[in-house]
């Protein structure tokens, strides 16, 4: 338990994590770490501080955006040449632009990766667009990229032209590079008065062994034929950009970072921007040191933590940063040896596999569940007079002593449900529904006045305790709602024509037209309890 504070307050906590990757967001898992969080606290209270982080992969711009920023709406070429409808972040002369949204493996269609024929286009034309509105200071988060073109697609949306020995343009792309007989450099959009940064933690030069073909190649779809390939195009664009006159061009291409997003940190050297740490310049630019400051215990967290964390990635940075705040990570993954935690100095470190033999990472309704039930023990063991939660079993946090014979994941001992417990679950019914992409602004606004409506509707027909959570990046909609009886609560809604509200107010923003009432399973059966 961490002491009283000296004024006698309610204890701070800033809930600071990142994304989870494929199953939440940034602000998704903030939100529900909070709410178990004042769940547990109880009367005690807590104050909870909700900063969503980032690391320059994608989540950036919504991190910004939770932070204050305003969205930009960036209409651009996706990496396969297909419209793609981005989002950048601004506020004042400072723009955020994310690769991972232009020119991402998140926005290929139905996933298909082209090694050789993607490209990096529709980052600079984001960057075009922004600059276009007065920004004069242009972060670009540079994961998540679908491409390995050296940032040739950027280059050429911002007036390079690439051409053929014949005096054609080329579209560039990874594939294509081989083709271009040289650069002319006249037509490129200046950016003299643009202070230009790419975000990443990724420190592998542009070609090579440990080069962005090399390396990333094989994770947007090429063999090793196509790595090859693209090792030997991304050479010749260093030899192209030195030939064209571009100031240092061999050298950046050996800088830490000019092999980040399949080289669009080189085309960003060669523009004369900077590479600077994800983790680092994201805190600085949300503000994470004067919160972390006002708060008494720091809440961080990812999708997975192992060795690679102590080298400088989010949650290292967080506790390097948190001024001697006890931090707590929650994750999806523990992969991380005792040794290592102690070396991050961590207060404790929960994850979400070691309460499920399911996969988390891949359903966003089973990690909210157990992010919430993870702040309730947070809250029951740190923050409180330590107490029984009804209907929860609080879990100690990690053990970080040497583990000795203790097992590891997945052979970890399961969390294993009391009958008490198994009761509550069986009173618990989850609902899901998915939001028509171009309606999700609409409903966010009309959701303000008609789900207190729906809420008192509920109490009426027997519902005792009822939550509705939206996912604002695609549009998926969780509820969850508790009853003693669940079929007479179903009928009394049907008596009370309910769900044919719902049809009226809340359906026509629904892909389907189904009620939620159709959808709805017992937690029992979600969670596969024994």
């Amino acid at each position: 338990m961490l002491p009283r504070t000296p004024d006698h307050r309610r204890p701070r906590v800033l809930v600071a994590p990142d994304k989870y990757k494929g199953s939440l967001t940034a602000a998704e898992v903030a939100r529900w770490i909070s709410a178990g969080l004042a769940e547990g606290a109880g009367p005690d209270g807590v104050d909870c501080d909700l900063l969503p982080l980032a690391d320059g992969g994608d989540g950036s711009v919504d991190a910004a955006l939770a932070a204050g920023y305003e969205p930009v709406a960036v209409d651009v070429t996706g990496p396969t040449g297909l419209p793609v409808f981005a989002t950048a972040a601004r506020r004042g002369d400072t723009a955020v632009v994310e690769v991972a949204g232009t020119s991402g493996l998140a926005v290929l269609p139905d996933g298909r990766r082209d090694a050789l024929g993607s490209s990096s286009h529709g980052v600079g034309e984001a960057i075009r667009h922004v600059r276009g509105l007065g920004a004069r200071r242009i972060v670009v988060a540079l994961g998540g990229s679908a491409t390995t073109d050296g940032g040739a697609g950027l280059l050429h949306a911002l007036g390079v032209r690439f051409l053929g020995a014949d005096g054609a343009d080329i579209r560039p792309s990874g594939g294509a590079l081989g083709s271009v007989d040289r650069l002319d450099l006249t037509g490129l959009l200046p950016l003299d008065d643009v202070e230009l940064l790419g975000a990443s933690d990724v420190t592998n030069p542009l070609t090579g062994a440990l080069g962005a073909a090399r390396v990333f190649g094989p994770q947007k779809g090429a063999g090793p034929a196509e790595v090859d390939l693209l090792d030997g195009a991304l050479a010749h664009l260093v030899d192209l950009a030195e030939r064209a006159g571009v100031p240092g061009a061999r050298a950046a291409a050996a800088s830490p970072g000019a092999g980040s997003a399949g080289g669009i940190g080189y085309a960003l050297l060669l523009l004369g921007g900077r590479l600077v740490s994800g983790a680092g310049f994201f805190l600085d630019l949300l503000g994470f040191d004067a919160r972390a400051q006002a708060a008494d215990l720091v809440i961080t967290g990812e999708g997975s933590m192992d060795e690679q964390t102590r080298d400088g990635k989010l949650i290292s940075v967080v506790v390097r940063r948190s001024g001697g705040r006890p931090v707590v990570a929650v994750v999806g993954r523990d992969a991380l040896s005792a040794e290592g935690v102690r070396e991050l100095g961590l207060h404790a470190v929960h994850a979400l596999a070691d309460r499920t033999d399911e996969d988390s990472s891949r359903d966003p309704v089973l990690s909210a569940r157990l992010l919430q039930r993870i702040g309730r023990d947070i809250a029951a063991t740190l923050l409180t007079t330590p107490r029984r939660i009804p209907g929860e079993r609080p879990t100690a946090s990690r053990d970080l002593r040497p583990r000795g014979s203790r097992r590891r994941h997945p052979s970890h001992p399961t969390h294993t449900s009391t009958r008490r417990e198994q009761d509550d679950m069986t009173r618990r019914v989850c609902f899901t529904m998915q939001l028509k992409r171009d309606r999700i602004a609409d409903y966010l606004a009309a959701h303000e006045t008609v789900w207190p409506e729906m809420r008192e509707a509920l109490s009426e027909t027997g519902w005792s305790d009822y939550s509705l959570f939206v996912r604002e990046s695609d549009g998926l909609v969780v509820g969850y709602l508790v009853t003693d009886d669940f079929d007479r609560a179903r009928a009394r809604m049907a008596e009370q024509e309910v769900n044919a509200r719902w049809q009226v107010t809340m359906a026509p923003y629904f892909e389907s037209s189904e009620d939620p009432d159709r959808s709805m399973v017992r937690l029992e059966e979600y969670f596969h309890l024994a």
